[in-house]
């Protein structure tokens, strides 16, 4: 098949390292779009596996394949990726998701209202995240995020969305610094909705695999999303109301990564959750996940499942 005329070209960043058991099938998602006009770069980490391999086995012109050492660092990769980039647009994919074939050609019409787009998706792997809060969140076609609305929780995930590359370019990509490991989608996206509303589809165009990745503490990950905030701060681009408000929604996302392990220090965090939140429902998330370190374990194991569905709704 040969792309229709009058399609803008798009390029599809992947980085990939050692994912050799999922990679042909996100390989094959993109290849499957029905946008046909595509190309799609891989930045391989140097795998030790067979995904060279499983890349060779393509024979598409639209692939381009090139080995990168990202020191542990994705948005290094991300933005090597893009650096190799020919395309109007931009897309990200992450070597173990999937795509629905339409993706790209029900995002491309919204493009000229906003500063990026995204979707809703289904969650795949060994964790359920059936209660994500984009689920009670979005209604109707699409929902439009500004700069306050992100602060307080990111509503996409890297790979859902597309973006112009000169916009990209222009926000100089994600941040490398090391600080800001595993949450730089988050902070480039806020720097993104500062500029102008990020729209979020509401059809799940993505299958986001979610699973234990021993390397990855989530205690670390939600702590460093502390720092988005102090950037933010030092560019002048989040007022005081707006930052104690998003620091105490953090901290309560803090305590729940803590509370999943039993790890009493996040009693701390639900603290200064209740004490920087300004509405009710935030305190009372506090107060819910205060009261279940106080609980025997036994009976906290049974019901923090539920109190993450509360605090989705309550969200």
């Amino acid at each position: 098949m040969t792309a229709q005329i009058g399609q803008p070209l798009i390029s599809v960043v992947m980085p990939a390292y050692n994912q050799a058991a999922y990679i042909h099938e996100a390989i094959a998602s993109v290849l499957s779009q029905t946008h046909l006009n595509l190309q799609l770069i891989i930045i391989d980490n140097y795998s030790t596996d067979h995904t060279k391999e499983i890349v060779d086995s393509f024979h598409d012109k639209r692939i381009k394949y090139y080995k990168f050492h990202n020191h542990g660092v994705i948005a290094s990769a991300r933005n090597h990726g893009v650096s190799k980039c020919d395309g109007e647009y931009l897309a990200f994919i992450d070597s173990d998701d999937v795509w629905d074939p339409l993706k790209l050609e029900q995002q491309i019409p919204h493009m000229k209202d906003v500063s990026f787009v995204s979707s809703s998706f289904k969650s795949i792997g060994d964790i359920s995240e059936s209660g994500h809060y984009l689920d009670s969140i979005l209604d109707g076609e699409y929902q439009d995020f500004d700069y306050d609305e992100v602060a307080l929780e990111n509503p996409v995930i890297t790979s859902s969305a597309l973006i112009l590359r000169n916009t990209f370019l222009l926000a100089e990509g994600f941040d490398e610094d090391q600080s800001f490991r595993f949450i730089e989608d988050w902070e480039l996206w806020l720097r993104l909705a500062y500029w102008g509303p990020i729209r979020v589809l509401n059809k799940p165009l993505v299958q986001y695999r979610i699973y234990h990745k021993p390397c990855r503490d989530l205690r670390d990950v939600r702590k460093r999303a502390l720092r988005i905030f102090d950037k933010h701060h030092h560019l002048g681009i989040l007022n005081s109301k707006l930052e104690k408000k998003a620091r105490g929604n953090c901290c309560i996302s803090i305590g729940n990564a803590f509370l999943e392990v039993g790890d009493y220090q996040g009693s701390v965090f639900y603290l200064k959750g209740l004490l920087y939140s300004c509405g009710v429902r935030n305190k009372i998330r506090a107060i819910v996940g205060l009261l279940l370190f106080v609980m025997p374990k036994f009976i906290r194991t049974s019901v923090v499942r539920k109190v993450h569905q509360l605090n989705h709704i309550l969200t």
